[in-house]
């Protein structure tokens, strides 16, 4: 037998080879792993966390009954149907049921102005009746999902969960069950014949309504239910829980719970929670042993007990699920749509001092209080949402069927348990098989199939076979009538279309107004011929060397109205007679021009709807009546901030009362809405002492005083108003502007017909001026998040600072043209 020795130097250097080529690739994909998760964003980074701790339960839930509501969401979207019902009411107030059309815009105008999500039951049924007549007009655009907690949690089981059996239970009508999804099981013991209706108002952040600006995306929902609360369907519910024989059943229901979240839940589950250990307890029978509690900026796991588990994969994919659904986002790292909204560090219990710090690798908490434990994550908002409704069930039955409930008994009532469901499950399976064809002949209509093809945030839960079957079916006219109608209505619009210029290359010119003046405007165009030439020309007009008080001042005098407003005015135009020069294709690509208020008349002659001349002796005119109104008695204007909140318009009749007890004039308005959660206040003095003292019963903010003399674009000024409107009469008007314009006095573009342009730069004058409602129009031009240029041209970077307030993304596009 011959024996082979290996060499032992060639068995090290094997040795070291393999090494190598094992160690390497480890570190490659080590560091290459760390790189690429370093790139990620911070929202890419919650997500793909979630994912990590995603599992699917061992022990699933089968068989769910899901009852008792169910309905048809007829979604209309913004605030057009508000204005269609003509309330004539100008206040907002929460009335706790609707019972007239002023009620609804009350109620709409006071959670509108806070971004709150709301539900109003209407009492009287032809005031439904209208309210639905009017939403479904197509110009408000009405779109048919299913709706209600029970129907709406069954449809995301049925969807996301095929292993897991939905049976519902509600009042199901010809149109709600179409809508459903056909693996639904469901009764035809609560089958009515006409669908109960909910009109949902759905708005976006930054949308206007009268003088309020949404500073979130929410919904507004108005119903008159008969049949969800009734007797019969209750009693089907129960009698399906014994026919069905479900490993879980969901009653669903509304729970409002509002601050010191974690002390309310801890306090539930103390007062209502299992307690297993003692026998003698009061709370030995009760069942409470979970809670999911989720808002926008957090969600919040709680439970008690070993019963429960899994409960942290329920949290993540229920907060998972809410950013995807609201948003309508496929692909998990795409998160250009989402933010988080939550301090970097804060407390979560106060009881035993535990705080959290936010990682985005690692966003998911736990802690313990006494035997209750809960799991806290943060949650991704979508800033502009798709959809407002259902994300809160969708969240709940994710995050219910991903949990896992098992408690120990004998094996063998288990065993034949869980074989009994698997055959009715066959069975349930099967019946439902034979349904969605008939049911989409018999209820769907063709706008509802026809919405789910062009609108990707509709749909239906059947093949798209089934569907294009259906269009084919009937006659495609309503398509060229909806056209037609969409076209009619961009013909009759006052706005200018600017289309053919790429968004990116169009700008937005933005003009400032007083209180940005300082000694020294005009140093930065002087080498520019033209821009001189403005400052010479205004000089003739005014009889004062205007560019010298620009240059040398004194401050004392540039700061009198008088003075200022002219000097703001004239100094903006010769920043724009400059920038024309630099940049020659400026003129073709300037599409909208907003100007804050004395700066409005920039505005209005760069869009040569009036001559330099005449608007410089309007402005004069202006600037010389609203300081004599001012001097007639000490007035001045304060900046403050507010929050959800704030009372800040009882605030401003109690400083009428005050200022009207003490003798003293009694002037307290909102003067400029600047942007969200910031307004100027115009008031005597009496009424600025009454705000600056009661900041914390108002709950409301005093940021600072204005260096102004008098209320600007408060009633006081009606005088200067008048005066101006004499002087408009003798002025031309173009009433065809080279571009859009926006108003002061609407928020909104101005209308181009002379009478209603005169009517405008009059009441501008005594009106707040709307700046935040414009901000918004102006960044809603956007297209994919891909903006225009806004120009602040004129002394100051005011606007700028605003527009920073209201999008960081247009802020990006954001330059100064200074004086």
């Amino acid at each position: 037998m011959k024996i082979l020795w290996w060499n032992t130097s060639d068995n090290t250097q094997v040795l070291h080879m393999s090494l190598i080529f094992a160690v390497v690739p480890w570190l490659y994909s080590y560091f290459n792993e760390q790189h690429r998760t370093q790139s990620y964003s911070v929202e890419q980074a919650v997500m793909l966390a979630w994912d990590r701790v995603i599992t699917q339960p061992t022990i699933l839930f089968r068989r769910v009954v899901i009852g008792i509501n169910c309905n048809v969401d007829m979604v209309v979207t913004g605030t057009s149907l508000l204005e269609r019902l003509n309330g004539t009411s100008a206040h907002r107030k929460d009335h706790e049921v609707i019972s007239n059309a002023n009620d609804l815009y009350e109620s709409f105008a006071y959670f509108f102005s806070r971004g709150a999500a709301a539900e109003r039951h209407v009492s009287d049924p032809r005031m439904f009746q209208t309210l639905v007549q009017f939403a479904s007009e197509p110009r408000h655009r009405p779109h048919h999902y299913i709706g209600g907690n029970a129907a709406l949690m069954a449809q995301k089981i049925a969807t996301s969960f095929p292993r897991t059996t939905a049976y519902l239970v509600g009042p199901i009508g010809p149109r709600s069950q179409v809508l459903l999804h056909p693996s639904i099981v469901r009764t035809n013991s609560t089958r009515i014949v006409k669908d109960e209706l909910h009109v949902i108002i759905e708005y976006k952040q930054g949308e206007i309504l009268d003088e309020y600006v949404a500073p979130a995306s929410s919904r507004f929902i108005t119903s008159h239910d008969q049949y969800s609360g009734s007797a019969v369907v209750i009693e089907m519910f129960f009698k399906a829980i014994n026919q069905f024989s479900p490993d879980l059943v969901i009653l669903a229901g509304v729970h409002t719970l509002q601050n010191q979240v974690v002390d309310m839940l801890y306090w539930l589950f103390t007062k209502f929670g299992h307690n297993s250990s003692d026998p003698e307890s009061k709370n030995y029978h009760y069942r409470l042993s979970r809670i999911h509690f989720h808002s926008l900026t957090f969600h919040l796991m709680v439970y008690k007990g070993t019963d429960w588990s899994n409960l942290a994969s329920g949290l993540a994919a229920g907060a998972k699920v809410a950013a995807l659904q609201s948003c309508k986002i496929r692909n998990d790292l795409n998160t250009d749509n989402l933010e988080l909204r939550i301090s970097k560090a804060h407390l979560l219990d106060k009881e035993v001092g535990k705080r959290y710090v936010f990682e985005p690798q690692r966003p998911i908490a736990s802690w313990m209080r006494n035997d209750v434990i809960f799991i806290y994550t943060p949650a991704l908002i979508c800033k502009f949402p798709t959809r407002t409704v259902g994300i809160d069930d969708a969240v709940s039955a994710t995050g219910l069927i991903f949990s896992q409930f098992y408690r120990f008994s004998s094996w063998k009532p288990t065993l034949l348990n869980l074989l009994k469901q698997i055959r009715l499950n066959e069975r349930a399976t099967s019946d439902s098989r034979s349904g969605p064809a008939k049911w989409l002949d018999d209820a769907v209509t063709y706008e509802d199939v026809q919405t789910s093809f062009v609108d990707p945030c509709t749909s239906l839960p059947y093949p798209e076979k089934e569907l294009q079957r259906f269009l084919e079916n009937r006659a495609p006219k309503v398509i060229h009538k909806t056209d037609n109608k969409i076209d009619n209505n961009r013909s009759h619009s006052g706005k200018i279309d600017f289309s053919q210029i790429p968004i990116e290359e169009q700008v937005v010119v933005l003009f400032p107004g007083q209180g940005t003046q300082y000694v020294g405007m005009g140093k930065e165009v002087m080498n520019c011929g033209k821009a001189v030439d403005v400052y010479e020309k205004a000089s003739e007009i005014l009889q004062y060397d205007l560019l010298k008080l620009c240059l040398e001042g004194p401050k004392s005098k540039l700061d009198q109205t008088i003075y200022c407003q002219p000097a703001v005015f004239v100094s903006s135009l010769a920043a724009w007679e400059k920038a024309k020069v630099e940049n020659e294709t400026l003129c073709t690509r300037a599409t909208d021009v907003a100007g804050f208020s004395v700066g409005e008349f920039a505005a209005l002659v760069i869009s040569e709807v009036l001559s330099f001349e005449d608007a410089l002796r309007l402005v004069k005119l202006r600037a010389e009546a609203m300081q004599q109104c001012s001097l007639r008695y000490h007035s001045g204007m304060i900046t403050v901030r507010v929050n959800a909140a704030t009372r800040l318009e009882e605030a401003l009749q109690d400083a009428k009362a005050y200022a009207w007890e003490k003798g003293e004039v009694s002037l307290c308005e909102v003067a400029n809405y600047l942007f969200c959660g910031v307004k100027v206040i115009g008031a005597s003095e009496n009424c600025i002492d009454f705000l600056k003292s009661n900041q914390e019963k108002y709950v409301f903010q005093v940021v600072k005083r204005l260096s102004v003399n008098g209320a600007f674009h408060t009633t006081l000024m009606k005088d200067a108003a008048n005066t101006l409107k004499s002087a408009l009469r003798y002025v031309k008007i173009n009433q065809q502007p080279r571009m859009n314009i926006y108003s002061n006095y609407t928020g909104k573009l101005h209308i181009y017909k002379e009478k209603q342009i005169r009517e405008a730069i009059v009441k501008q004058v005594y009106s707040p001026v709307k700046w935040e409602q414009i901000q918004q129009l102006l960044h809603a031009k956007h297209q994919d998040f891909k903006f225009p240029t806004f120009m602040e041209v004129g002394p100051g970077k005011q606007l700028g600072a605003m527009l920073l307030k209201i999008s960081k993304k247009a802020y990006k596009k954001y330059v100064n043209y200074p004086v």
